[in-house]
């Protein structure tokens, strides 16, 4: 080999060594350093947040969370959600409880909490969390269906 062969590899070692480090780190914790992907946080329509529950239909790894109040969750709700209320004293717990690698439709009552909800979210480093826009009333007004518990008389 000759010397400007050689003082030419000599100079791209250490970005070699560093691409190679970067990878056994990498698979070291978990996953490979091109894999990641870049997190979603947004504000979505009532119309978009249908078409993302139909399209997540089986996919266990899909949450619906109402984040109204447990009176307001139990007059109506959006099928299949869970309640976890604003208000309670463990929402912030509840929510760091959840796994970051799930996706995630947040809604409220007019889009406020759910909103604050996205953004908390985003801080803790979800992978998809997306916000109904407006809130229930969007949904409302756009007619789509809701569950409504039925009182026995």
């Amino acid at each position: 080999m000759s010397r400007s062969r050689l003082q030419e590899a000599l100079r791209w070692l250490p970005l070699a060594a560093l691409v190679i480090g970067l990878t056994l780190l990498g698979e070291l914790f978990g996953g490979s350093v091109a894999s990641t992907t870049t997190p979603i946080a947004e504000d979505i329509s009532a119309t978009e947040a249908y078409e993302l529950i139909q399209a997540n239909a089986d996919n266990p790894c899909f949450t619906i969370i109402d984040v109204r109040t447990a009176d307001d969750f139990a007059q109506e709700h959006i099928e299949c959600a869970v309640n976890i209320d604003f208000y309670s004293a463990s929402f912030n717990q509840d929510i760091k409880a959840l796994d970051r690698d799930c996706s995630y439709l947040v809604y409220c009552h007019s889009g406020g909490r759910s909103s604050q909800t996205l953004s908390l979210m985003a801080g803790l480093h979800f992978r998809e969390v997306y916000n109904l826009t407006s809130g229930i009333r969007a949904w409302q007004d756009a007619g789509l269906p809701l569950v409504i518990p039925t009182t026995a008389d």
